[in-house]
């Protein structure tokens, strides 16, 4: 008989506690069932139009809440609840691709106005304005209060923006001055190239062997013979973790490269190029890493007959499967003219997203 008494009191004991834990659950105060839903509670969409009816003076007390605008700093919000829109001021100005004046250039402005004594859902309002451009490129804008004053729009018959954005800029208040305006540069389509891309990731083994690199064709090989020639050295066994010193070569046999860091490279230059670029890291070196970083290049080829761009990162170590790798975006002009520059795609707003996006960017690269 004792021999059930002890599993009994040990059930009664086990049942004893459940109970006691789930009434202390069912008195807690509910929560959300999921990450989302949290994420939703703390941070609701910045279009929501109506969230809570209480006035802005308990909202004030809630950072996380009151931030239709995206801030999170509390000195930021208590500023933009403590003070009214003030008086806009911006300079804008307009360009071509040779940095000639552009008129009759309509630009789609965005002001945002705060109101902190409306209710929270409601207390941002946006008011878009259309500048012209006069006949020097310049735009002023004025008269207006607000916070923030965003370019959403270049648009000139004939002319496209120099490059794919959702926006070309985000101000305070104040953008600029008559002295030194903001400049926005826009291409004619007359200009547009046909060029020769690629986006690819290349595995090579890292041990001083030379690759040739065909920028037409897309391809690798081991050789000399290309329109680049890279190499990488590291030791040849590395542990996790372990700093190690590391060497790579990029080469232009027929030609030669321009390192810029210019993230628009629409005209390749014609001076200040060299026939190769070299990268050593040493194993103590501070901030080491086992890549270059991207690293951006204007290309000259084929002893000048054709101009490009190149924008390459060279891995020591990629990954247990992947020794190393070479990883390139690249467009190539083989009219032999420096303009380096393709039709724009300019999306709508329903265009901006990520899986559209990704795939006008061709990312990932292969």
């Amino acid at each position: 008989m004792k021999r059930y008494v002890i599993p009994g009191v040990a059930i009664a004991v086990l049942l004893f506690f459940f109970l006691a834990w789930r009434g202390h659950r069912e008195n807690e105060p509910s929560r959300p069932d999921s990450a989302s839903e949290a994420l939703a509670t703390t941070n609701p969409p910045r279009d929501t139009q109506s969230v809570t009816n209480e006035p802005m003076e308990r909202a004030k007390s809630v950072p996380a809440v009151t931030n239709p605008m995206g801030y999170e700093d509390p000195e930021t919000i208590r500023a933009f609840n403590d003070s009214p829109d003030v008086p806009i001021s911006f300079y804008g100005l307009v360009v071509d691709q040779d940095s000639n004046a552009l008129q009759n250039v309509k630009v789609d402005l965005r002001i945002s106005q705060w109101q902190p004594t409306t209710p929270l859902g409601e207390n941002i309002k946006n008011i878009q304005v259309q500048p012209e451009t006069g006949a020097d490129g310049r735009f002023d804008l004025s008269g207006v209060n607000g916070h923030i004053v965003k370019v959403i729009g270049l648009s000139k018959d004939g002319y496209e923006p120099e490059v794919m954005q959702r926006e070309y800029g985000e101000y305070g208040p104040h953008g600029g001055s008559p002295e030194k305006r903001e400049v926005f540069r826009m291409w004619s389509t007359n200009l547009d190239q046909s060029l020769i891309t690629g986006n690819h990731s290349f595995a090579v083994t890292p041990d001083g062997r030379h690759y040739a690199i065909d920028l037409a064709k897309g391809t690798i090989s081991e050789g000399d013979h290309g329109d680049l020639v890279a190499w990488i050295k590291r030791p040849e066994k590395i542990g996790w973790r372990e700093r190690y010193e590391w060497a790579c070569e990029l080469a232009i046999p027929t030609g030669s490269l321009c390192e810029t860091g210019d993230s628009a490279m629409f005209r390749a230059p014609e001076a200040g190029y060299s026939n190769r670029f070299a990268f050593h890291q040493e194993a103590d070196i501070n901030r080491w890493g086992d890549g270059t970083g991207d690293k951006h290049f204007y290309l000259r080829l084929h002893d000048g007959q054709m101009y490009g761009r190149i924008t390459i990162n060279l891995f020591a170590f990629y990954n247990g499967t992947t020794p190393g790798m070479i990883r390139l975006s690249y467009a190539v002009n083989p009219s032999g003219s420096r303009i380096l520059r393709a039709p724009v795609y300019v999306p709508s707003e329903r265009d901006w997203k990520p899986t559209k996006l990704l795939e006008q960017l061709k990312w990932p690269p292969r």
